[in-house]
């Protein structure tokens, strides 16, 4: 009988130390309640995750939804995701099998769980390592609520905070009672100096896109308004240590587009590049052309049906009058409607009331057309007029000139929509190119157009002008600059914050055009109100052939395009001038002056570059040991034009031939007894080495008479990682 008592007495008891440990007193109870108040709200799903059995109805859980989740079981289903999470756990063992329950369940959201807040309720004795745990799982926005029979604790740290080193340690933590607290503030706008790692491949390169330089004006914006360090590295420093780069605790920012990459998510869009369709300008119109446009197709049918309808009338009505059929008289009623339709005159009027009325109606209409038509004949004498033109991408789609663009922009940017007759057309017409020489023949041969970004646009300058532009979006999409990390880091909301911050109050705009201002100013371009300009377009197209002996003598072949210099005068307002001080200069307009020069030299100038013609069946010798390669022509410059002085080319090879050829200056000269003709430039070569012989397109001219030197540059080239340098100084 007392064995059974004894056992009686023991379950009780057990219960009721059970009872200690896992149901909360009511002083934890009102605690709890009132710090999920402060930290999730009133209507915010909140997820309570347990690994142990508990008396739900004790937490008072009525103020939230809620969804009960037991670690000890499988999860079947889910209706969606939860950001907002109350933990309960006794040790950072059981923390991390949470953790992992979690992380690989189908109610967590990789992307979202960093902006959510969590509550873990543990009694476990070391918070610094409940803290130091949920930092390194990338949990920021996180309060600790040590329960207790009397005053439960809450504790909270700041990982970026001084004394916290950024996150590697925990040393300052605030602990308050529970009574105590009033709010539970998450926000943070000081990082206290704590590293960002901003990812790019161009940093260093002071000629990157104007849009990546504008992404890195903003992170440096970012980094004084939170207080961060920004520490700069490439791809190639990701290989040597990815982990650290990619943990979930570390700020590391990319700059790009906006692809579809799932590894990482982007921000708030900074930048949007629309696409532009380029076409040939309408071309003008003959003589001929110009008369006949003056009425349209329809209207000049109607007018010749007209008159052949009243011709036939007014035969049938004399023959009707006379009661017989003359030929004759049908060439009679032709010849006197023709002459009243051009001159209004007739040379006799019919006796029949009824043929003179006819006639007087006739005359009536054919004054109004003439009206009209002389009307339109002022405006066709006085202003060119052309004819319809490309002027809307369905008029592209119809026509039969080939589209220029990337491969990457027809696979990715176009809206693939396979019922539309528009796309399938559209798609037909693409040819892939890599470098924007395509491009000149847009404007000079009017047998191509193009697609291209607005960025590519306004970065190629004045060297497209004789263009339209078609700007239509339906068919294709738009590239969105933006910044990205690691799914689920709290920091992208710093950042979309200030993104949505300077675009709704404006400041965006001018940050970005204050930017091209200062971009072509420091790196290409000298504003100048009152220039001389020389816009020379050159058309020369070659590829490389085999290595020439000393003084062997070579012909050129006939380039594919008419390698014939033409020159027109034009006055822009930014011109572009070399830096002083720089040592490497990518050739991105095709305008450029260094000083200004007299009327009677320029025009000489210009006759000279008129008249000079390459690859025109002349005998060119190369001398390959020489330090500068030189390209002598005996009869380019004439005497007629003694004060040039000399005329020096630069060329590039093409980009995609794998050769130790980085740079080649050619000099026709007209004094061969300069001695001194190559000290007058500032010549930077990439490579030393042997130099094969390269038929190779022109891409800058530099032009010296007396003390002054014009520059122009032509055909635009783009690489990966352009190495033609070259500077012109006197």
């Amino acid at each position: 009988m007392s064995i059974w008592v004894l056992i009686v007495l023991l379950i009780p008891f057990h219960q009721t130390i059970l009872c200690t440990l896992l149901v909360p007193t009511e002083n934890f109870s009102t605690c709890f309640v009132k710090v999920s108040n402060l930290i999730f709200g009133k209507s915010s799903t909140v997820a309570y995750v347990f690994d142990k059995k508990i008396d739900v109805s004790s937490l008072n859980l009525r103020n939230n939804p809620y969804v009960l989740i037991d670690v000890t079981k499988p999860m079947i289903n889910t209706g969606g995701y939860v950001n907002h999470y109350v933990i309960s756990t006794d040790s950072v063992n059981g923390l991390k099998k949470t953790w992992f329950y979690l992380a690989y369940s189908k109610i967590w959201n990789d992307k979202s769980y960093a902006l959510g807040h969590f509550l873990v309720v543990s009694s476990h004795k070391n918070v610094s390592e409940l803290f130091q745990y949920l930092w390194q799982q990338g949990i920021f926005n996180v309060v600790i609520l040590k329960p207790s029979k009397t005053n439960s604790v809450v504790y909270q740290s700041d990982p970026y905070s001084i004394q916290n080193n950024c996150g590697t340690q925990t040393i300052a933590v605030k602990s308050n009672v529970c009574k105590f607290i009033k709010s539970i503030i998450f926000k943070r706008t000081n990082f206290n100096s704590c590293p960002l790692w901003l990812i790019n491949t161009n940093i260093e390169n002071p000629y990157i896109l104007p849009s990546l330089k504008y992404g890195l004006h903003l992170i440096h914006l970012i980094s004084l308004n939170f207080n961060i360090t920004v520490n700069h590295y490439t791809l190639a420093d990701i290989r040597l240590f990815p982990f650290y780069l990619f943990k979930r605790s570390t700020i590391a920012v990319f700059i790009g587009a906006n692809t579809p990459f799932n590894e990482f998510v982007s921000s708030e869009r900074y930048l949007i590049h629309n696409f532009v369709w380029l076409v040939p300008l309408p071309r003008q119109m003959s003589a001929i052309e110009a008369l006949v446009h003056i009425f349209q197709l329809e209207l000049w049918i109607l007018v010749i049906a007209s008159t052949i309808v009243t011709v036939f009338v007014l035969w049938l009505l004399s023959i009707f009058v006379k009661e017989k059929y003359f030929v004759n008289d049908l060439y009679n009623i032709a010849v006197n409607l023709i002459c009243v339709t051009i001159w209004g005159t007739i040379s006799k009027v019919p006796k029949n009331n009824g043929l003179r009325c006819i006639i007087i109606i006739y005359m009536i209409y054919a004054v109004h057309i003439q009206t009209a038509y002389t009307s339109g004949l002022i405006k066709a004498l006085t202003v060119p007029l052309y004819d319809h033109g490309i002027q809307s991408v369905n008029d592209l789609a119809t026509s039969t000139l080939r589209i220029y663009s990337h491969n990457y922009t027809v696979s990715n940017l176009l809206l693939a929509d396979i019922n539309s007759t528009l796309m399938s057309k559209i798609n037909s017409k693409f040819v892939n190119i890599t470098s924007a020489g395509n491009l000149w023949e847009i404007s000079t041969f009017r047998n191509s157009s193009a697609l291209v970004s607005e960025q590519l646009l306004n970065q190629m300058g004045n060297l497209f002008k004789s263009i339209r532009i078609i700007r239509n979006n339906s068919i294709v999409r738009t590239i969105d600059e933006v910044f990205k990390m690691r799914p689920g880091h709290h920091f992208l909301q710093n950042i979309n914050y200030f993104i949505k911050t300077i675009f709704e109050s404006g400041i965006n705009n001018k940050l970005w055009n204050d930017m091209i201002i200062r971009f072509y100013q420091q790196n290409h371009l000298t504003i100048s109100s009152n220039a001389e300009v020389l816009t020379v377009i050159i058309l020369c197209q070659a590829s490389p052939s085999s290595t020439l002996s000393q003084d062997s003598l070579v012909s050129p072949p006939q380039p594919k395009l008419p390698a014939v210099i033409t020159v027109e005068n034009s006055v822009a307002p930014a011109i572009m001038s070399v830096p002083s001080t720089s040592k490497e200069y990518i050739l991105l307009s095709s305008i450029q002056e260094l000083s200004k020069a007299k009327s009677q030299n320029r025009q000489r100038v210009n006759n000279v570059l008129k008249d000079t013609k390459f690859y025109d069946n002349q005998q060119i010798k190369l001398f390959p040991d020489s330090p500068t390669r030189t390209l002598q022509s005996q009869n380019q410059i004439t005497d007629s034009n003694k004060d040039i002085d000399n005329i020096s080319i630069l060329v590039q090879p093409d980009l995609d031939n794998q050769t130790e050829l980085d740079l080649l200056e050619i000099i026709i000269e007209q004094n061969q007894n300069n001695d001194n003709l190559i000290d007058d430039y500032q010549t930077i070569h990439s490579n030393a080495g042997s130099y094969p012989n390269f038929e190779i397109p022109i891409i800058s001219i530099a032009v010296n008479y007396g003390q002054n030197q014009i520059i122009i540059n032509s055909v635009l080239h783009f690489s990966a990682n352009p190495k033609t340098t070259i500077l012109f100084e006197k």
